[in-house]
């Protein structure tokens, strides 16, 4: 006969799917020790027969191999004292592939593991049993607030009383010593109900919370926006910038948040214009003339009134007189204007403006006119008296030109 040194079958079919199964070692593996309650017997008996089957008793509990099956009874045993000393939540994993890999999805071995490890009959149980177990004291903590008025010391007849009121069938919950019992169609019914009360109070709640939050803010705002002048007047960005977050932290919308972030904007706007007139200062004021009544333009528009643009402004302003007079000198040159002339030199002198080629060509032009103005105020006096002569008219004009004429 050949015996054969491992036995194998190829696969059983269990309840887990198909298992392989190997019968080498099987007997050596599974024959438990005699219990040591056991061998303390043997060795009391008087019987050399039953000495003879067990064999030597002697053998001490610490030298006994222990097998599979005492080491798989010991791990039992050691699993539901630590499972009875805790509140144990269970977490079904479910394996979506065998390759390890994400995204990848195999049906037909998600649907091995539901059906083999006994999800489907745990559902089917809990459908046709009592899903839903409360204690009494808990039952009657959840579902109180849809009868505030009820007070009773005994939970149970407490819970009677709730499911009574809660618009349920008394005969689909079932109430125990110990426990209350409903499936998922009670339950919802239930959490129904205690949802549109909670609705109702938590509205009341927060009526009342909001209230005394916004009168809590009503009062800040009192105290906030008699401080809103003097920071407008300070015209401090950081201390505007605090003052809008004090704000904004209201409950409500007020109306200095919108001036105060008008007079932010303000401020960062003279910000850059401050930066722009401190880089012209530096340049040419002639060269940058246009780039000057910008930006004073832009300072004037937002009620910038600081040194610098103070300073900036009167440039400006000089530049423009400067060029205004330039202008009516020429103008009243060319006309021969006596009047204009003498105004504009009059105004250049009152700004104290620099000498300039121009001006001493207008002083000098204007010393013509009225010296020309003033022979012929002579001329016209002399021709109305009709005592002058010829020789004397002649002569005046003569003088007159050879003035003229050096100028």
């Amino acid at each position: 006969m050949q015996v054969h040194s491992e036995l194998r079958f190829n696969s059983v079919l269990t309840h887990l799917g198909d298992v392989e199964y190997t019968a080498s070692g099987f007997l050596e593996k599974n024959q438990d020790t005699i219990l040591s309650d056991l061998f303390d017997l043997v060795n009391r008996t008087k019987a050399r027969f039953i000495k003879t089957i067990l064999g030597d008793s002697s053998e001490s509990d610490s030298s006994r191999k222990k097998t599979l099956g005492f080491q798989f009874s010991s791990q039992l045993n050691n699993l539901m004292a630590t499972l009875e000393s805790t509140e144990p939540h269970y977490v079904r994993c479910i394996k979506p592939n065998s390759v390890k890999k994400p995204g990848v999805i195999d049906p037909v071995l998600i649907l091995e593991q539901l059906r083999y490890s006994g999800i489907f009959e745990a559902c089917e149980i809990r459908r046709h049993g009592y899903p839903f177990r409360y204690s009494h004291q808990s039952f009657c903590t959840r579902y109180k607030a849809i009868a505030p008025s009820l007070v009773s010391s005994d939970y149970r007849r407490l819970a009677v009383e709730l499911i009574s009121r809660m618009g349920v069938d008394p005969s689909e919950i079932k109430v125990g010593y110990n426990l209350v019992l409903y499936r998922s169609e009670q339950h919802r019914q239930m959490e129904i109900a205690r949802f549109s009360f909670l609705e109702k109070v938590v509205t009341v709640v927060q009526k009342y919370v909001r209230g005394f939050l916004t009168r809590k803010s009503l009062r800040k705002w009192f105290v906030l926006r008699n401080q809103v002048p003097n920071v407008k007047a300070r015209r401090n960005l950081a201390e505007v910038d605090e003052f809008l977050g004090k704000l904004r932290a209201l409950r409500f919308h007020c109306p200095e948040i919108n001036e105060l972030e008008i007079l932010r904007a303000h401020l960062l706007r003279e910000i850059e214009i401050h930066r722009v007139l401190t880089a012209l200062l530096q340049r040419d004021a002639e060269e940058a003339y246009e780039e000057y009544s910008k930006a004073i333009y832009e300072g004037e528009s937002i009620g910038m009134s600081t040194p610098l643009f103070q300073t900036a402004r009167q440039k400006l302003l000089s530049m423009k007189d400067r060029a205004q007079i330039a202008k009516d000198l020429k103008s009243a040159i060319e006309t021969g204007d006596a009047d204009k002339l003498r105004n504009t030199l009059s105004q250049h002198s009152k700004l104290s403006l620099p000498m300039t080629p121009q001006v001493k060509q207008a002083k000098e032009f204007l010393c013509v006119l009225e010296a020309e103005q003033s022979y012929i105020e002579k001329l016209k006096k002399a021709c109305s008296r009709g005592g002058c002569c010829k020789e004397n008219v002649i002569a005046s004009l003569e003088l007159y030109l050879r003035r003229a004429g050096s100028h």
